[in-house]
């Protein structure tokens, strides 16, 4: 019954301490303003708090909840619902008010706190993986400094460099340091103009697209390159690593596991249906977009001024359709004159 519950793309908790993390894992937690973040860290932290840890459910009901964390029930509440929205939580049974509730076996009625499960989505394995990575990027950076500073201690002779050089290379050193632990991505919706940014556009890539991760920054751009000069944007190359030109969606995963051979022939074969015979490439997905958008607006705009067209052939004054008006107006007019003579000559007769 607590498995069934777990919403659709989570899984339960295996430890508490996740509870937290899962929920900053989560892509909507960018989208929360401080407020709402403190609000939900401090509910999450509550339901863990009341949960039992070999179960993983937690049934503190709203009240007890709003008043842990300061806030009202209705807020409690909507956040809750939020939650179960994003999938880290998950709702085992619906409270009831002691109205509502089986009397036991005293016949008192008492009411009865929501059960909720704790879970957590498959981007909080992604975080790990990432933190893991910087983890390992910052130790390396560090060997690398330590390494760099016992070289230069071994180097050190009785007539040593002038104060000058040796602060130059020591300023040199530690920078050198820090750009190799600094994990620099690029806005997926910005082309590129650099070979730096070219590289931190494949690690944008990398960062979306988990199975090239196998793969270093160095090798996806020189597999990429071509389509960033073309003006390429990093979510035109995901959006080609899943779709065809024809706009058909890939079933099958780019997952190649750790063979690294095989994970860049997966990428050299898909983006090689974004090219042309002759090896150009092709324009692409926000290209098309944008293509599609001005020619919309281009149609719109020229049945605006044939509309204008229209409407001021109408109001001139030769327009057919006050040449017929006229006419119109004209033979009313001959109609109630030979009507008005014929009364006239009746009364003279008379």
């Amino acid at each position: 019954m607590i498995l069934a519950a777990v919403p659709a793309g989570s899984r339960r908790l295996e430890h508490l301490g996740d509870a937290v993390p899962a929920l900053r894992a989560l892509p909507a937690w960018q989208d929360l303003s401080r407020i709402r973040r403190r609000l939900m860290e401090s509910l999450v932290g509550a339901l863990a708090a009341c949960a039992d840890w070999s179960k993983m459910i937690s049934r503190p009901g709203h009240k007890r909840l709003a008043k842990m964390i300061g806030r009202s029930a209705s807020t409690v509440t909507a956040a809750i619902a939020w939650l179960m929205r994003h999938g880290v939580i998950g709702r085992v049974a619906a409270g009831r008010s002691a109205a509502y509730a089986t009397p036991d076996e005293r016949g008192k009625r008492i009411n009865e706190a929501a059960v909720y499960v704790l879970c957590c989505t498959a981007h909080l394995d992604v975080e790990k993986i990432l933190a893991r990575h910087r983890a390992d990027a910052a130790a390396e950076a560090r060997e690398r400094a330590g390494q760099r500073r016992i070289r230069g201690a071994v180097e050190k002779n009785w007539h040593p460099s002038s104060l000058e050089d040796s602060l130059t290379r020591t300023r040199r050193g530690t920078t050198h340091a820090r750009d190799r632990g600094l994990v620099e991505l690029w806005p997926c919706n910005r082309a590129v103009a650099t070979r730096r940014q070219q590289l931190a556009a494949a690690r944008t890539v990398q960062d979306r697209a988990l199975g090239l991760r196998v793969l270093s920054a160095r090798d996806v751009r020189s597999l990429i390159r071509p389509f960033l000069e073309a003006g390429w944007t990093p979510a035109d190359l995901l959006h080609a690593l899943d779709h065809t030109p024809q706009g058909a969606h890939r079933l099958h995963s780019l997952d190649a596991g750790q063979d690294t051979a095989r994970a860049r022939g997966y990428l050299r074969w898909r983006l090689e249906h974004w090219k042309d015979p002759g090896g150009l490439v092709l324009a692409s997905a926000s290209a098309r977009a944008r293509e599609r958008a001005e020619a919309a607006r281009e149609a719109m705009h020229r049945d605006r001024q044939a509309d204008a067209r229209a409407r001021a052939a109408a109001a001139g004054v030769e327009s057919p359709a006050r040449i017929a008006a006229l006419a119109a107006m004209r033979m009313l007019f001959r109609q109630g004159g030979a009507e008005r003579d014929s009364l006239e000559a009746a009364h003279l007769t008379a």
